[in-house]
This record gives structure tokens, sequence and C-alpha cells, in this order.
């Protein structure tokens, strides 16, 4: 195999590995997904414990999947307050933490209180009622973003191939060539 077959194989491998890699993060954005769905309770309790909330009183704890997440809501007898949202990975069954809100800081001083999830698939408001019976009460309204994902995607690859194919040409003769 010569040198220029061995150029062209290199350059597809890295435009491939190059695309993938853009997916990848267009899909799922930057960070870490280390959590297993069935330690998601687990860990919503210890950062619950990390911030004092949680102690050796009784508790309320209700959770709710919905679309590409899973939601905790948390209420102590104490009145103290916290919910999470956990946001799955577009390709494994991973999960990172994406919101944690909690009475200690100051923002669940009320009875209702929502705030905006993006779970790579859908946008939508996530609405909590902490009176007599804790609930997590679903959107109604809801923002579909896989079609921007999927048209960023078909953008890049019609740039990727409209480049290759533009890079290939022969250059026009002129009138004195």
């Amino acid at each position: 195999m010569d040198s220029q077959w061995k150029k062209m194989i290199a350059k597809v491998v890295v435009g491939f590995v190059v695309f993938v890699m853009f997916g990848y993060v267009l899909f799922n954005g930057l960070g870490r997904f280390p959590y297993d769905k069935g330690e998601l309770e687990q860990q919503f309790l210890d950062r619950a414990k990390e911030v004092l909330l949680l102690g050796d009183e009784e508790y309320t704890l209700v959770s709710k999947e919905y679309a590409n997440s899973v939601t905790f809501l948390l209420k102590t007898e104490s009145d103290e307050r916290a919910c999470g949202t956990y946001v799955r990975n577009m390709f494994w069954q991973k999960y990172q933490e994406s919101h944690f809100y909690s009475g200690k800081n100051g923002v669940l001083y009320q009875d209702t209180y929502s705030y905006r999830v993006n779970d790579h698939m859908l946008i939508y408001d996530m609405n909590f009622t902490f009176t007599d019976e804790p609930k997590i009460i679903p959107p109604k309204e809801v923002v579909p973003i896989m079609y921007y994902k999927y048209l960023g995607v078909c953008i890049v690859a019609m740039g990727f191939f409209g480049g290759r194919i533009l890079a290939n040409r022969k250059p026009i003769k002129g009138k004195n060539g």
C-alpha cells in the first residue's frame, strides 16, 4: 500500500473519530455519568446528609421516572426539604446529577417549587408540592430537543462530506492553460 492510500485512510479514521466525539458531546453534553440506576436513591440520600438535611429522624421519599431522568423529593419530620434530578446518558444506563436543591440553602421555603430540566431528549418543568402528602407533579408541556441535535449532526455531516468533495476537485484550467 503506497503512502497516498495510508494518508487517505488516516484522514477517514480521524474524521470519523472527530464526528463520533462531536455526536457524543452533542447528545450528552460534557461531564461524567458515574451512577447506575440502582444507586440513585442512596446517592440522593447521601447528598441530603452532606448538607446536614437528613439525620436520624423519619422522612418521606418520593421518586418519579420521567422521560430520560429520575427525580426525587424528600421531606423530613422537621419539615426540611430536598429535591433532585438525575439525567441518564443517551447511550448507556448511567446517570449524572442534574439538579439538587435543599431547604438548608434557602430555596425550598414555599409549599410548591419548580425547576427546568434538560434531560438531553426533552426540556420540561418538574413541579413539586411539599404539603402533607409530598408529590412530584409531571410536566404538562415539554419541548423536544432531539430534532435540533439530529439537525446538528446532519449539518456537520454535510459540511464534512462537502468539504471532502470540494477538496478533491481538480482545478479548472484557465484560458491560457
